[in-house]
């Protein structure tokens, strides 16, 4: 039955639908349960906006929402309506296996990196002036490395001289050793008694050269040993000089690349003045 009948004092009959009154309570179970996890979904917010980082996993995001009392079956759906409504970014079906893991809980971070990565507003400048910005960068990390250019200038210098000279070393070696054997053959002994000595000399020169050479995996050729005794040298003097060797490397990369993009960026002003 859907319905009750209620007498009053005065002896007359009501009859009372109880459809009503369960339709009524299961519609205030119902806004009692959005208001709660409003709260909670409010609370979650909250609690993501103190967080200092920029991002987190979806792991942790998990967790963080069921310590506020949010069912697992719900987290997707929250998930997906705070990055519909801005508070978030998620990307559950990026290709990027770490952008689809992730949970960026500063949004606002994210769209200032990427506006001054891409540049949209181009720095409120045009291209000309944007080229003259790019020279300015260019000097001053010229400027900068000026003094670690001189310095390693000189280092090389110094390098160079010694590696010269080891090489020079060997040659004056060969011409002394030849220098002996020719004198103990023709003046002090005989070409019977010498004969197996160079044999064994030579030997061992040659072996001694071909260990070097297989133990420090340089190719058989001047250039590669001139070039293998140059960079021992010049790491010698780097530290003995306390060069600052990455340092001096990574302004020369950054160089290179700001001169990369002078270069594109001049390619378009022509491009322009030809169209």
């Amino acid at each position: 039955m859907n319905s009750f009948v209620i007498r009053n004092s005065f002896g007359l009959v009501r009859t009372i639908n109880t459809r009503f009154f369960t339709t009524s309570t299961q519609n205030l179970e119902g806004e009692l349960k959005t208001i709660l996890k409003q709260a909670k979904v409010s609370k979650l917010q909250e609690r993501l906006q103190l967080d200092p980082r920029s991002k987190i996993t979806f792991t942790e995001f998990k967790g963080i929402a069921k310590d506020f009392g949010i069912e697992e079956n719900e987290i997707n759906p929250v998930s997906n309506a705070l990055a519909q409504s801005g508070s978030i970014i998620y990307l559950p079906n990026s290709l990027n296996e770490n952008l689809k893991t992730s949970v960026f809980i500063k949004p606002t971070h994210i769209y200032q990196s990427l506006e001054h990565v891409l540049d949209i507003e181009n720095k409120g400048i045009g291209l000309n002036k944007l080229i003259e910005s790019k020279k300015s960068e260019i000097n001053n990390l010229r400027q900068k490395i000026q003094p670690l250019e001189q310095q390693k200038q000189l280092i090389d210098r110094k390098a160079q001289r010694g590696a010269t000279a080891i090489i020079w070393t060997g040659l004056g070696y060969c011409f002394v050793q030849a220098a002996v054997l020719a004198r103990l053959t023709w003046w002090d002994l005989s070409w019977d008694i010498i004969e197996p000595v160079s044999y064994f000399l030579t030997f061992g020169s040659v072996l001694i050269g071909y260990t070097y050479f297989t133990m420090t995996k340089t190719e058989f050729t001047y250039e590669a040993l001139n070039h293998r005794l140059f960079s021992k040298r010049q790491d010698k003097l780097f530290r003995r000089n306390n060069f600052p060797k990455e340092d001096y490397g990574n302004l020369v990369e950054t160089i290179d690349k700001k001169e990369k993009e002078l270069r594109e960026l001049e390619l378009a002003t022509k491009y322009d003045h030809t169209h």
